[in-house]
């Protein structure tokens, strides 16, 4: 069961990292993307596209150190509601069925509502397996493991667009 504790923390991880760093990477496409949503007024795209980056960081780290069992879980459903219901929205006003949350790495911007669905539901399953505890060394070393493995898969996604782009 520790196993599978430690195979959906770093699922969880690695998503909300990319999330994370796709997003603080290129903050002003962050904020046109949330301006496509049409849900919020424009002075408040900023402050949501902070509040955005800041609780995915929080999941990240929390994640990587084991901390907040509970609320971390909390913060995770929540958000992943919210941004269901916000690309539903979108979806029902322009027809369009991916996302950019991901930046490059598309095959994470396809399907955000099973995306979601399938997040939710390893989230659920981390709350209810059996917890176990970090030594500090041991969430460094996590740390840099899920850090390695996102930067490896934005490089493969990378390489591909471009090898799309030069054959097409």
């Amino acid at each position: 069961m520790i196993i599978l504790l430690y195979i959906t923390n770093t699922i969880i991880s690695i998503i909300f990292f990319l999330s994370f760093s796709m997003k603080a990477h290129n903050l002003y496409n962050f904020k046109l993307e949330i301006s496509t949503y049409g849900i919020l007024p424009h002075r408040l795209i900023g402050t949501a596209s902070y509040m955005v980056i800041i609780t995915e960081a929080f999941i990240v780290i929390s994640y990587l150190f084991d901390w907040f069992s509970g609320w971390r879980q909390f913060f995770c459903v929540c958000m992943l509601i919210i941004f269901s219901i916000a690309t539903w929205i979108k979806n029902r006003n322009t027809q369009q069925k991916s996302c950019s949350c991901f930046g490059s790495i598309f095959i994470l911007n396809r399907f955000p509502q099973l995306r979601n669905i399938v997040l939710i539901s390893l989230v659920l399953l981390s709350y209810y397996l059996p917890k176990t505890t970090f030594t500090f060394f041991e969430s460094i070393q996590w740390t840099l493991f899920i850090c390695w493995i996102s930067l490896l898969i934005e490089i493969l996604s990378t390489r591909e667009r471009r090898e799309t782009k030069s054959v097409g």
